[in-house]
């Protein structure tokens, strides 16, 4: 190779270290732009754009580049399950629990954020409690599985125990105990079980055609151009449950078809051909979902389910998002994987890699501040001007993030 030719790195055809450090980066992002809302004078492209307005901001990305990496992360996750030779109910029953955990915590996270004062425990003390149910249940427990499983057991049964307590207990808008768990939406986790479940359903029985595959995002695509027009005709649970699981099940099967595509197109040897055919494929894959989504947009003046919207979950916003996921993978891809040039790539990856342990930490930290500080809110203070505000979020994303791969590293680490 001539002395100023670029380094490639050879590759095994092997989990891409690219998605740990992208989800990572995107666990860093979600941090973020949950703290600077709720700084004075933000900006409208640090906002979510609102039911009315045509477009997205930046911050309309994040959470779809996160279910984009689920869905490029999962042939390689559940595939291994799959090739295995194993009992297919052995699949689906890991599918379904990964997915029940979800679809609990997400309204979980939501009724806390509810809380009110007057029950036998402070709110922050309920979520730091509640919190500590959590990691006891869903800790991964490397290495006791076998050596102390009575040990893990009691665990989680003691965090599901604490976690029914606790419901027990709850005080919120609408009064007190089990009766007053009324959570208005799924929650983020929830509608990532909801995405999830309805990848898989398509990624399992079509894994091997691609024509299949395709078939099943056209179905969720016309389930999810078809929820609005079913107003007053479907419950209103079942609008919930549509909402959350056509369109982001749609987002997170483009990313298993990607994901699908390098896998296909990458050698079965280690050789530099495999980063030519994933940078072509990548590019053709984003150029037709961008395009997909400006055909729909022509529509939009006959109906408003054809805009880009993210509050609303319609197809064309999914397709856009998917296209510039895929780019913003390939850029990281390139940087990390090709080239070797991964400055901070280490503690995104960990993160990456612990990333329900990371989004917990944000409220966790929140519980614990209220407990200690009491009266004294310097941390709500600083959200007062802009610059501080944003520093804040910066400073408090980056520490939250370094701190879920620290304990990772150190092996607390939580799976679903």
């Amino acid at each position: 190779m001539p002395s100023h030719a670029p380094s490639v790195a050879l590759e095994a055809p092997q989990r891409l270290r690219s998605l740990d450090v992208l989800r990572g980066l995107v666990i860093l992002a979600m941090l973020f732009v949950n703290d600077i809302a709720g700084v004075q004078g933000v900006p409208g492209w640090l906002k979510h754009a609102d039911f009315h307005a045509r477009g997205m901001t930046v911050v309309d990305l994040v959470f779809p580049a996160f279910l984009f990496m689920v869905g490029m992360a999962l042939p390689y996750s559940l595939g291994k399950r799959l090739e295995a030779g194993g009992l297919l109910g052995s699949v689906w029953l890991h599918i379904g629990i990964r997915t029940l955990g979800l679809l609990l915590l997400g309204p979980f996270m939501v009724v806390a954020d509810a809380l009110q004062p007057g029950g036998p425990l402070s709110p922050p003390l309920w979520t730091l409690a509640g919190y500590l149910g959590v990691i006891l249940i869903w800790h991964g427990y490397d290495g006791w599985k076998t050596e102390h499983p009575w040990r893990v057991r009691g665990f989680r049964m003691g965090g599901a125990l604490l976690l029914l307590l606790l419901l027990a207990l709850y005080q919120g808008p609408q009064g007190a105990g089990f009766m007053a768990l009324n959570p208005r939406w799924w929650g983020i986790l929830g509608i990532i079980g909801w995405a999830y479940l309805a990848a898989c359903m398509v990624y399992v029985p079509g894994r091997r055609h691609p024509e299949a595959l395709l078939g099943g995002a056209v179905l969720l695509g016309l389930l999810a151009l078809a929820a609005p027009f079913a107003l007053g005709a479907w419950p209103q649970w079942c609008l919930g449950v549509v909402g959350s699981f056509a369109p982001h099940g749609l987002i997170v099967l483009m990313g298993v078809l990607l994901g699908r595509m390098l896998q296909e197109s990458a050698p079965p040897e280690p050789c530099r051909s495999a980063v030519g055919g994933r940078v072509r494929w990548t590019l053709l894959f984003a150029g037709g979902l961008y395009l997909a989504s400006v055909l729909l947009e022509s529509l939009s003046p006959l109906h408003g389910m054809f805009t880009v919207s993210k509050l609303l979950g319609t197809v064309t916003w999914c397709l856009r998002c998917s296209a510039y996921s895929a780019l913003l993978w390939l850029s990281v891809y390139l940087a990390v994987d090709v080239w070797g040039r991964s400055p901070g790539s280490k503690f995104l990856a960990m993160a990456g890699g612990n990333a329900l342990l990371a989004y917990i930490l944000s409220p966790l930290s929140v519980a614990l501040w209220d407990l200690t500080a009491g009266h004294w809110k310097p941390y709500d203070a600083l959200g007062e001007t802009l610059l501080l505000g944003s520093l804040r979020a910066l400073v408090s994303a980056f520490l939250l993030t370094w701190l879920a791969g620290y304990l990772r590293r150190k092996g607390l680490n939580l799976k679903l």
